[in-house]
């Protein structure tokens, strides 16, 4: 008798055990999966955001052709994702100062700057995450969703002050391009959220667009539109991922040029940068010192940029030398940026947190957008128009 009572209980230690063992296998297993599952997904929804926002200047048809596509070609659980198009691609106005998404509908998506993507796999849409160990015991299935939010930042401008615009002295804006550097007198405009304030004998060959119920001062100096816009521009702080650690410095000679993590050229110094990502604290460069740009060059700076000497950018294109100030290690704004060589500058400025100042005589050939523009040299800003075919599209969440 004893010995059929310890068979029982045997059966029912046993059946516990392999019941634990199953829980174990479902926090394990499923618990992975799903896991799993949710990162793709996200990953997924961050590149059709991306390819989304990158096609807005081409209208709200393309944009939606190219989340779809986009997603489709990631796979989620071994499945490509599937877009609904008509409610997991949103367009909307992306509230930088808030950090908020306002989504728009009907013709109000042509305004948008920011397209927000959800990426979705749910018991409703017959696809939820399978739970093979679980459904033992609970649910047979897990719903998991992921979203993004991509920002496209307007780059059809030669300057963008975003608090404001103060030109005097002689200079002016035109643009050009790469076909034999020929001019065109009428695509050189700026714009601003703030008052855009012309004076001296310099002039705008194009358009300028002063913030909402703000003005232009001196419009007799801009030969287009000085219209105000209808919806402040919004400029993303470009994220650095790893550069902070892994990037282009020790390719720099020569390296006695980097001290303290600033680079700072003295009188007749030449500075030799192999095309790569640079990355800098204070970035200095006296009169009748040299840069010297072999190839596709970014100079990332969170201190104080002041460039007085020569800039010798690759092929002279404008492309091959970016200037890009972002946020201090510690999460601050960065500093400031000064331009007063007598040189051509060959290059792209993006400094959306940074006052930029222009005293010099020479040209700037680019684009350049700051938190605000103060120009009182003689030299002109003319704007590369192929910059225009490059539109920056950030990841804001």
């Amino acid at each position: 008798m004893k010995s059929r009572n310890r068979s029982g209980m045997g059966l029912i230690y046993a059946t516990i055990i392999m019941s634990v063992m199953f829980l174990f296998c479902s926090l394990a297993v499923d618990y992975g999966r799903v896991q799993l599952a949710k990162t793709q997904l996200r990953v997924a929804a961050d590149a059709a955001a991306l390819a989304a926002a990158g096609e807005l200047k081409n209208g709200i048809t393309p944009a939606l052709n190219a989340a779809r596509t986009i997603a489709a070609a990631n796979l989620s659980d071994g499945t490509p994702v599937a877009l609904d198009t008509n409610n997991d691609v949103e367009f909307g106005r992306w509230d930088a100062s808030n950090h908020t998404f306002t989504a728009l509908a009907g013709n109000a998506r042509s305004t948008a700057n920011s397209v927000r993507v959800s990426a979705r796999r749910t018991a409703a849409r017959g696809n939820a995450i399978d739970l093979p160990f679980s459904k033992m015991f609970g649910p047979n299935a897990c719903n998991v969703n992921a979203s993004a939010i991509a920002v496209a930042s307007p780059v059809q401008y030669a300057a963008v002050g975003l608090d404001f615009i103060k030109m005097s002295g002689n200079g002016a804006t035109d643009s050009y391009s790469s076909a034999g550097g020929a001019v065109s007198s009428n695509l050189g405009s700026v714009a601003s959220n703030g008052d855009i304030n012309l004076n001296g004998n310099g002039a705008i060959h194009g358009d300028a667009h002063p913030g909402v119920g703000k003005a232009v001062y001196g419009a007799d100096h801009v030969s287009g539109s000085t219209s105000p816009l209808t919806q402040p521009l919004v400029y993303t702080v470009t994220d650095l991922g790893s550069i902070r650690t892994i990037n282009d410095n020790p390719r720099l000679t020569p390296m006695s040029a980097i001290s303290g993590g600033s680079l700072k050229l003295t009188s007749g110094q030449t500075a030799t940068f192999p095309a790569g990502n640079y990355y800098f604290k204070d970035f200095d460069t006296t009169a009748r010192s040299t840069v010297n740009v072999m190839g596709a060059v970014t100079f990332y700076c969170y201190g104080d940029v002041s460039m007085a000497g020569q800039a010798v950018t690759a092929a002279n294109l404008p492309g091959n030398l970016r200037i890009v100030m972002v946020k201090t290690p510690t999460g601050g704004d960065p500093g400031s940026v000064k331009l007063s060589g007598g040189s051509a500058l060959y290059a792209d400025l993006y400094a959306p947190l940074s006052p930029i100042t222009i005293t010099g005589g020479g040209d700037i050939f680019g684009s350049m957008v700051g938190r605000s523009i103060t120009m009182s040299g003689n030299g002109a800003l003319h704007y590369y128009l192929s910059l225009a075919n490059s539109g920056r599209v950030s990841l804001v969440n």
